[in-house]
């Protein structure tokens, strides 16, 4: 009763809030209404404003006129804004405001426009815009729109009125009802005490009954060997079952309220507990999990839970129990098997055995809760042992002075050594065996002679096991924990396991002494060799040297490891040296040079055989040199030559020979760099005459049909020959060999020389060479001197060359403009393929961004191309195709670029080209192509028609794929709309 007079006042409040709170809102959005109201007629008297300023500019040419446009231009975006703050999320009202957005970007576009043509151009061109009515007609629109939204607002302003009228009939009902409710919740009180005082005698007779089942239920739990926990939604402990309380050894009154998180869980997994905890309470079903218990002691236990909550009627959690099994043991063995996995792996890859016994401490110290171990390894004379590696884990909760007490037992113990049967080590060493100590600290100096120190640095339980190979006694580790602990068997089985697996390492060892002894055996073989003998890494890094290489470069094999060439020899030899090693490591394969390197009696020369070292994987890691002296083999080569030197006339034609093999080799590679023939034509005047010095000369090409050879590129200024002639009135082009005509000799003289009976004098001679290639002339390398003497047998064969390598270039040329040609056209059209023009489109975007300009595209398609395959044959639609690629040809502009884009559509790219100029060219296209006569097989195909769909960038999009998806869905609407027609792109809507 209580509850209902409560839920009364309540619920009267509640309305009385309500009634409030729709009040406010009925006020706050008429209000809204109105200033949207304003808005509207404000943005209409913007747009008249603007269309003032543009009608007054367009009239007078005077600036003054465009203030009014501007401010109005201005003002009509931030009111647009202002309105669709407003009007929210509406969708109706701003389905509208878009329209209205839309209209007036397109009325402000035309307005700009006229103002442009008024500023750019004059009076009639700005009239000629204002008689299209599109401004009026958009404007009309406006209008229409904005008194539409105008009359939707004021009946919303009619209904939220009506609405706000009865809001307050409302609020004064509420005010009524409200003080009827404080009458009848005094009455429903007085009613709710009586019914209380009976609640509470049955209460009391039901908790005497519950107390009789928690006893028995807690009988059970008692009996039961899991571990059962009973929580609180809160996730306090409410009891827990006296298998529980033997594991965790806390009391109850030390567990009564504690969360059951904070109390036993480890704290990596207090974030979890409590997680599946809240889980639990939503409903959601966990299966089995695992975490780790702490109990008083310490000691980890880890448990399996499984959990149930209790719900009451009402449907919610009253209880959750934790029903756990401990399987710590499980655990235990799963660790060890790990743990020997980790540190075999680790073992066999160590380098060595220091390595591999820091290795075992480290792993089996943080795997088994060691706090520090050390190693202890024979001397070798056997009769002590010595403190080896020692590890230690971070002490937590250990003061500084404990820190400093540890560092003091570790530097203590390097300095002990122990002789069999003396301390911990020393009875290992002995018996052979493992042996624990609960607490070294306890002990006396007899038998821990270290108890002292261990007793201040808080040692206690220890652990020393040996590391056998075989019979003997390769190590002792040693560990210690902070914590007193009697002996653990599966504790020290494991930790023998991890020593046994430590013998391997010897083994290992054994064979890598071998492997010195063998590397050693092969320095005897080098250090015995008279040549010198040498190993350096990739880095150029000497890593072995023998003997020889000692006595003639005056340092040691210790010393010179490392080094490099640079920190033996100058630096130029080293240069050479370090470039030949690379050519090895680079070509993978023995090489040989002559190296010159110095000696104390000068420079000697030496015959060098290198070659790589190479991996399993065949990558070079190192080169291994071995050089010969050969100075006075040289010496005896020097001498000859002086000899040698005295036959003048050799070495003069061998300089000259040289010079033409240069000015050759020079000529090749700027033929090489020529793209075209035309350029290679204008170089090959300025390569060839230096070669032929006091000639004159000419390179002539033979035209396509075979019928002229004509000079196409001359030099010096005595041509003996004729310019333009025939090719039968060449001997060479004839014979198909060079031919030469000189007084002595009697040839027969060409035709196209000035007389073919009598040359110019009657010293003059000359050459003409055909350039041959691939067994076809190509043209004619032509040379005549006005003095003889000068076209000797060196200056022919040089002629022969030229002209060789002349027609090789010639011929690369030719092809490269063949290849070029069909890697870009289209053989059936003749037009650019599709690849050069989404290439070319791709450049003339960037340019037309970098330049603000814009670029026209015209998709166009054959009308009813299908029917001329059908009625005349492939070969017929064909020709049209052709036709059409010859037409475009010859009607396009020098910049435009005309592309088959696929089948029978074409596509036309025209730079700098806006959307009007496009349209008239693609009319001009659709006209003119109707005056095309095809034929085929002497039948006229019939009149060809094109539809043609056009875009502009930017205007219908910035990218290449845009702008012809625009234009190619104009297409389609030109063939939709009938054929033989241009259609215009529709534009992109500008963004609010």
């Amino acid at each position: 009763m209580f509850s209902l007079a409560s839920a009364l006042l309540v619920a009267i409040g509640a309305i009385s809030y309500q009634s409030t709170i729709q009040l406010v809102e009925s006020s706050a959005q008429i209000e809204q209404t109105l200033q949207t109201i304003e808005g509207l007629e404000s943005l209409l008297s913007e747009m008249k404003d603007a269309e003032t300023g543009q009608r007054g500019y367009v009239l007078t040419g005077t600036e003054s006129y465009l203030e009014p446009y501007n401010t109005a231009t201005q003002n009509v975006k931030k009111q647009v804004s202002k309105l669709q703050q407003a009007l929210g999320s509406e969708p109706r009202q701003k389905q509208q405001l878009d329209q209205i957005e839309t209209l007036i970007s397109q009325k402000l576009d035309i307005v700009q426009e006229t103002i442009k043509l008024r500023r750019d151009e004059n009076f009639e061109s700005a009239l000629q815009v204002i008689r299209t009515n599109r401004g009026k007609l958009i404007m009309d629109n406006i209008r229409v729109l904005v008194g539409e939204a105008k009359a939707e607002q004021n009946e919303k302003l009619r209904q939220l009125q009506q609405r706000d009228r009865q809001a307050k009939a409302n609020a004064r009902r509420t005010i009524f009802i409200f003080s009827t409710a404080i009458f009848l919740s005094s009455i429903i009180i007085v009613v709710a005490y009586y019914l209380i005082y009976r609640e509470i005698i049955e209460r009391k007779r039901t908790e005497e009954m519950l107390a009789q089942e928690r006893d028995f239920i807690a009988t059970i739990l008692d009996t039961v060997g899991a571990l059962v926990v009973i929580l609180n939604p809160q996730g306090q402990i409410v009891r827990f079952n006296q298998t529980f309380g033997q594991i965790i050894q806390y009391s109850a009154s030390e567990m009564q309220g504690k969360h059951f998180w904070h109390l036993f869980s480890i704290p990596e997994e207090v974030e979890l507990v409590r997680t599946n905890f809240e889980q639990l309470l939503q409903g959601e079903h966990l299966a089995q999990h695992e975490n780790y218990l702490v109990p008083k002691g310490g000691k980890r236990r880890l448990i399996t839970w499984s959990n149930t909550a209790l719900l009451n009627p009402k449907g919610s959690v009253d209880y959750v129990i934790y029903t756990g099994i401990d399987i710590t043991e499980r655990d235990w063995i799963e660790a060890e098997i790990r743990l020997l996995q980790v540190i075999t792996q680790a073992i066999t890859e160590s380098e060595n055995f220091p390595s591999a016994l820091l290795v075992a401490l480290s792993q089996v110290c943080e795997a088994t809760g060691w706090n520090y171990g050390e190693t202890w390894l024979p001397h070798s004379d056997g009769t002590t042992l010595t403190c080896g590696q020692t590890w230690c884990n971070n002490v937590y909760g250990q003061s500084k002075a404990s820190g400093d007490a540890l560092e003091q037992f570790r530097q203590m113990s390097q300095g002990y050594s122990f002789v069999p049967d003396q301390g911990l080590p020393g009875r290992v060493w002995s018996s052979k065996q493992p042996e624990w100590i609960q607490d070294v600290s306890i002990l006396p100096e007899a038998l821990f002679i270290r108890s002292q120190s261990a007793k201040e640095s808080g040692l206690k339980a220890g652990l020393g096991v040996p590391i056998l190979a075989g019979s003997e006694v390769l190590a002792i580790l040693v560990f210690f924990m902070f914590d007193s602990q009697p002996e653990d068997k599966r504790l020290v089985e494991l930790v023998s396991t991890v020593a046994t697996q430590l013998g391997s390492v010897i083994q290992r060892k054994r064979a890598e002494e071998a492997l010195r002894q063998s590397e050693a055996r092969l320095q005897a073989i080098l250090d015995n060799s008279t040549a010198v003998m040498y190993v350096k890494d990739i880095q150029g890094r000497f890593t072995l040297v023998n003997r020889c290489f000692e006595t003639l470069f005056h340092i040691d094999r210790e010393t010179v490891k490392g080094k490099t060439d640079y920190d033996i020899f100058p630096s130029e030899i080293a240069d050479v040296f370090r470039s030949n090693d690379q050519q090895v490591l680079s070509a993978k394969a023995p090489l040989q040079w002559e190296e010159v390197a110095p000696h104390d009696d000068g420079l000697h020369t030496y015959l060098s055989s290198k070659f790589p070292l190479c991996d399993a994987t065949g990558a070079p890691y190192a080169v291994c040199g071995i050089s010969a002296d050969i100075t006075e083999r040289k010496q005896m080569e020097q001498a000859l030559q002086q000899a040698n030197e005295k036959l003048t006339g050799w070495v003069s034609e061998l300089e000259l020979h040289n010079r033409e093999i240069s000015l050759l080799g020079q000529m090749n590679e700027l033929l090489q760099a020529c793209l075209s023939t035309e350029e290679a034509y204008g170089a090959i005047s300025r390569l060839v005459q230096p070669l032929f010095p006091g000639s004159s000369g000419a390179v002539f090409t033979i035209s396509a049909s075979k019928r002229l050879v004509e000079a196409a590129s001359t030099w010096g200024s005595a041509l003996l020959s004729q310019k333009l002639f025939a090719p039968n009135e060449c001997w060479a082009l004839r014979r198909g060999r060079s031919h030469v005509v000189a007084a002595p000799q009697g040839s027969p003289c060409c035709q196209h020389l000035h007389s073919s009976d009598n040359p110019p004098s009657d010293n003059a001679e000359s050459i003409c060479v055909p350039m041959m290639a691939r067994g076809e002339a190509l043209g004619l390398l032509y040379l005549n001197s006005a003095t003889g003497g000068q076209l000797t047998i060196g200056q022919q064969r040089l002629a022969v060359t030229v002209a060789e390598q002349i027609a090789l270039a010639l011929a690369n040329l030719k092809l490269h403009e063949t290849l070029q040609h069909q890697s870009i056209r289209d053989p059936l059209t003749g037009l650019f393929n599709r690849r050069y023009m989404e290439e070319s489109l791709e450049r003339e975007l960037h340019r037309s961004q970098r330049k603000q300009q814009p670029v026209g595209i015209i998709m166009l398609d054959v009308d009813n191309f299908k029917r001329f395959n059908d009625t005349y044959g492939h070969e017929a639609g064909d020709e049209v195709l052709r036709e059409l690629g010859l037409f475009l040809r010859k009607y396009t502009r020098g910049s435009d670029i005309a592309c088959r884009y696929g089948g029978e559509e074409l596509t036309l790219i025209l730079p700098e080209a806006c959307l009007e100029t496009t349209r008239e060219r693609a009319e001009q296209l659709r006209e003119g192509i109707k005056h095309l006569h095809v034929q085929h097989r002497r039948q006229v195909l019939g009149v060809v028609t094109l539809s043609l769909g056009v875009a502009v960038v930017p205007d219908h999009g910035l990218s290449s794929e845009a702008v012809l998806q625009a234009a190619d869905a104009a297409l389609y609407r030109a063939k939709a709309l009938g054929r033989d027609r241009v259609v215009i792109a529709e534009s992109i809507p500008v963004a609010p």
